[in-house]
């Protein structure tokens, strides 16, 4: 592909909801070739400056079983995917823009911090998805009044964004609100679950306002549980042990190939010359199950066809019998 396939991502919460946990380990666990020989494809850091210090995030998470600090900056990741024996082609490029927790809290510290928190939220608007994060640990000790007070503090910092510097939509068309340290919560606990929790009344009040604030009545829609390792709040037990990680991706590239799918529709677009065929390849998939996908994979991996091999790494964790339980929509 002449100009990879990109998936915009951004990611909000409050300090503490394990941002830096997550983020480290998605790419840590993503960019190891026993990944990627397991899995169809691998990532790699665009920034050798973010490469190294989110390798040894995770090298601290996986080896000495240490929680990584807290970043309190705004970053944008660009994570490139490879299919695995087919090198130098880019499949695509998760771009992964990590807002500080701290900013929901405090007031900006000087012009410049002012400017950075412009910047990162204007990039919001060219984002395909948006997740919330919330934190199980704090969930199961408070609570209803645990969301009540978190989609409170997001609600109002939205509105106040809109109001200090003029920033409109649009705005992402997915929202998910996740719940993350997902291994504290009850075996038996679903994201089901959780969005019939989130729907109590106070809560949804809450969410409801979010959307309207948006302009989006698409939060409140799409709920997951995120684990990147197992543990308590002092102390990892298994690295290894994550939930609902591979989900991310694949609910990013729905909006994203539906944009694209738009700008077929508009007279005069400059789309890229693969997005025919991949459109192509989405709609033959859906009648294909999940054991002819992987047989087309290999096929694709052993011809060299990027786009082909890419697919089914976008499509397959979604029909998996995990994601009926980390994931839920409607």
């Amino acid at each position: 592909m002449s100009t990879p396939l990109t998936l915009n991502l951004a990611v909000f919460g409050q300090r503490g909801c394990g941002k830096t946990v997550l983020l480290s380990c998605y790419y840590g666990q993503r960019s190891t070739a026993i990944y990627g020989k397991k899995n169809g494809y691998y990532l790699s850091c665009a920034d050798v400056t973010q490469d190294n210090r989110l390798s040894a995030n995770y090298l601290g998470i996986s080896r000495q079983l240490k929680f990584p600090d807290a970043t309190g900056r705004f970053d944008i990741y660009k994570f490139n995917s490879y299919i695995d024996g087919i090198r130098g082609r880019v499949a695509f490029q998760l771009q992964w823009a990590d807002y500080p927790g701290e900013w929901f809290i405090g007031k900006p510290t000087d012009k410049a911090d002012q400017e950075e928190r412009e910047r990162a939220l204007q990039h919001l608007l060219t984002s395909n998805m948006a997740l919330l994060l919330l934190d199980g640990d704090a969930f199961l000790k408070g609570g209803k009044s645990y969301l009540i007070s978190e989609f409170g503090v997001f609600r109002k910092e939205i509105q106040r964004q809109k109001e200090e510097i003029g920033w409109q939509g649009p705005f992402p068309k997915r929202w998910v609100i996740c719940l993350t340290k997902a291994d504290l919560l009850a075996p038996d606990y679903t994201a089901q679950r959780f969005r019939n929790d989130c729907k109590e009344e106070e809560p949804w009040a809450e969410i409801e306002e979010i959307g309207k604030t948006l302009g989006e009545e698409t939060i409140g829609q799409d709920f997951l549980l995120l684990s990147a390792v197992k543990g308590d709040y002092e102390k990892i037990s298994d690295p290894n042990a994550s939930m609902g990680l591979e989900l991310i991706a694949p609910l990013v590239f729905q909006p994203a190939y539906r944009t694209l799918e738009q700008q077929l529709q508009q007279e005069g677009a400059q789309e890229p010359d693969w997005l025919d065929r991949l459109l192509a390849l989405i709609n033959d998939a859906k009648d294909k199950s999940n054991d002819q996908l992987k047989v087309d994979a290999l096929k694709a991996r052993q011809g060299s066809d990027v786009l082909a091999a890419t697919l089914p790494v976008l499509l397959l964790p979604l029909r998996s019998e995990s994601a009926k339980i980390w994931y839920y929509k409607g």
